[in-house]
């Protein structure tokens, strides 16, 4: 599958950013961290792609390091919502401090704009790794 093609199925979030924003206040208030990712993640789909046709490689790793976090804390802040954590705001804060910590350690090691893959699997599927291999 070529860049191109591959961008646009990627563009595919924003149908569900699109839809989120135009029904933002007629939707449960609990979905809004989803609403909010899916549009973080549709600007982060955007800038990749600017960076890696750009061969800006460091912004490019800066962008996904720093998404990596939001995501996380966004869908945390879904499943506290969603009474994942039997709304135990201690239990959130304290998850959400622990990935934090995590996270800011794998920076200070490696730096904000190395990929950080420790951190990536610590937390997520594997698949953000393959992205890293098309920029060169």
């Amino acid at each position: 599958m070529n860049d191109t093609l591959r961008f646009i199925l990627s563009l595919s979030i924003g149908l569900a950013a699109i839809l989120g924003i135009v029904r933002f206040r007629k939707i449960d208030k609990s979905y809004y961290p989803f609403v909010y990712n899916t549009a973080a993640a549709l600007l982060v789909e955007i800038i990749v792609r600017i960076f890696s046709k750009a061969r800006n490689v460091e912004a490019f790793g800066i962008t996904l390091t720093i998404y990596s976090l939001v995501d996380f804390i966004l869908f945390t802040w879904l499943f506290h919502n969603w009474g994942l954590f039997n709304r135990n705001k201690t239990v959130f804060a304290s998850i959400i401090g622990v990935f934090s910590a995590a996270w800011l350690t794998f920076v200070l090691i490696n730096g904000l704009a190395s990929a950080d893959y420790y951190y990536l699997i610590l937390y997520k599927r594997s698949d953000f790794l393959r992205e890293g291999e098309g920029v060169k």
